[in-house]
């Protein structure tokens, strides 16, 4: 969901959650973004700030961007939440000044619903009357039993002490690979028709990233992204997609094309660690 207004002489904002749902002390992310002139000081919600029935456990702020006219703010607030009403909203104040202006603006609410882990269970039982009595089975031999499974532990001890590594690194192949191809369904269905919807996908593709490379890509701009040697190569997409997100630039045809790159950049490296950690295995 997303709140989205004009306020005080071109200030504009977008606040939204990445998801629509959320689950009792699980982590969530709200994003931030705001254009405004560039004469203006632009306060955003720090660490002193309460977010009500939310607890903030981190932020990410991405450096300020400006143009001829606009400076452009970014922050990504990490928070968590152990409320278990049904509906919960979340606005923050934005502060701003200027030499013939100054006010604070509040952004619209924006809305996640909660998810139970476990259905609820009516505590209510219904007891069955005039049971007749059932006849006792025969003692278990418990000695047998013990011995039994006393041995079945020693022989899957033995396994896991043989095979542990073999095991855990398929299981983390296995993990990457499910990880990366969920973060890529999610990044092929999703539309760009605008450009919180860019800056949306831009994002699905950094958690991408960060599963082919384990580095922290979502907090990384793009400048940072680009010091690496195997993303250098994607500097001109990156920023075609920063100009058009970020400036008055209008979508072109190339685009799509921009993205695209960017998917089969993060497929290699994916592939890369994927056979490293084969190799590793047949150590």
């Amino acid at each position: 969901m997303l709140g989205y207004n004009v306020i005080a002489q071109d200030i504009t904002y977008e606040g939204y959650f990445r998801s629509d749902s959320v689950k009792a002390g699980m982590p969530l992310e709200y994003v931030l973004n705001i254009k405004y002139p560039k004469d203006y000081d632009v306060l955003l919600p720090d660490t002193t700030h309460n977010f009500g029935d939310f607890i903030l456990t981190g932020r990410n702020f991405y450096p300020t961007v400006s143009d001829s006219i606009y400076s452009y703010d970014s922050v990504v607030y990490q928070l968590t939440s152990f409320s278990i009403e049904n509906i919960q909203t979340l606005s923050v104040p934005i502060k701003y000044y200027a030499e013939s202006d100054s006010g604070l603006i509040n952004t619209e609410n924006d809305t996640l619903y909660f998810v139970e882990y476990i259905p609820v269970v009516s505590d209510t039982l219904n007891v069955k009357e005039n049971t007749a009595l059932q006849p006792l089975k025969e003692l278990v031999n418990y000695p047998i039993i013990t011995l039994i499974a006393f041995l079945a532990v020693i022989i899957i001890i033995t396994l896991i002490i043989v095979l542990a590594k073999p095991i855990k690194t398929a299981l983390r192949r296995w993990v990457l690979k499910r990880k990366y191809n969920k973060l890529k369904n999610k990044f092929l269905k999703t539309e760009f028709s605008d450009k919180h919807e860019a800056s949306k996908k831009l994002a699905i593709w950094k958690s991408m990233l960060e599963v082919s490379t384990e580095l922290p890509v979502p907090a990384f701009t793009t400048d940072e992204i680009i010091k690496f040697s195997e993303t250098s190569k994607v500097e001109n997409e990156l920023r075609s997609i920063d100009r058009y997100i970020y400036s008055n630039k209008k979508q072109d045809s190339n685009l799509n094309n921009d993205f695209l790159t960017l998917a089969e950049l993060s497929d290699q490296i994916l592939e890369q660690k994927l056979q490293r950690l084969g190799n590793e295995r047949r150590r």
